[in-house]
């Protein structure tokens, strides 16, 4: 159901401000001390979440759906759809917890996840080896950007994808 305020030949609503939450907190600035004892409480929080299992979990996720596309049985559009969404998930985590290299690594494996339309045996493959990628990754808990080690395995990753469109394309062409 849409607001009357979005529908353009209609009368608008105004609706007066609710202040509950104003009259509770107050206005004004945040006191310098909230702010830093809120961040030491979230930098303590993700130091005690170990990451690895959650990683873990998600690639476990698309082993499985990689494999159901290549039994049949789950369709091109739903294992993009999956596959997209542990991708993103991986990527938003990682960040989280420093793994800068499989953020840049998952950024791009969505990226080419959104620019074709069937998982093909060939897209497949380069989702299977990036997913081993990220896996060593994880387990080796190479955070940050990953130095020269990381700057390689992330053009090996574009050199994969651009191998993958210049075949399909020569593939169309003839």
């Amino acid at each position: 159901m849409s607001s009357p305020a979005y529908h353009t030949r209609k009368k608008f609503i105004i609706l007066p401000a609710d202040l509950k939450l104003q009259r509770k907190v107050g206005t004004g600035q945040v006191h310098e001390r909230a702010l830093l004892e809120a961040e030491n409480a979230y930098a303590i929080t993700c130091e005690e979440i170990d990451f690895i299992p959650l990683a873990n979990d998600i690639f476990r996720k698309l082993h499985q759906v990689v494999d159901q596309l290549e039994q049949h049985k789950i369709s091109n559009v739903d294992a993009a759809e999956k596959l997209r969404q542990l991708f993103m998930n991986l990527r938003a985590n990682g960040a989280t917890f420093g793994y800068d290299l499989l953020g840049q690594l998952t950024g791009t494996m969505l990226n080419f996840l959104e620019s074709i339309d069937n998982i093909d045996n060939d897209a497949q493959d380069i989702v299977k080896a990036n997913t081993k990628t990220l896996s060593v990754i994880t387990q080796k808990k190479l955070s940050g950007s990953g130095g020269l080690a990381g700057e390689k395995i992330e053009a090996e990753l574009n050199q994969a994808c651009a191998r993958y469109f210049k075949k399909r394309q020569n593939k169309s062409n003839t």
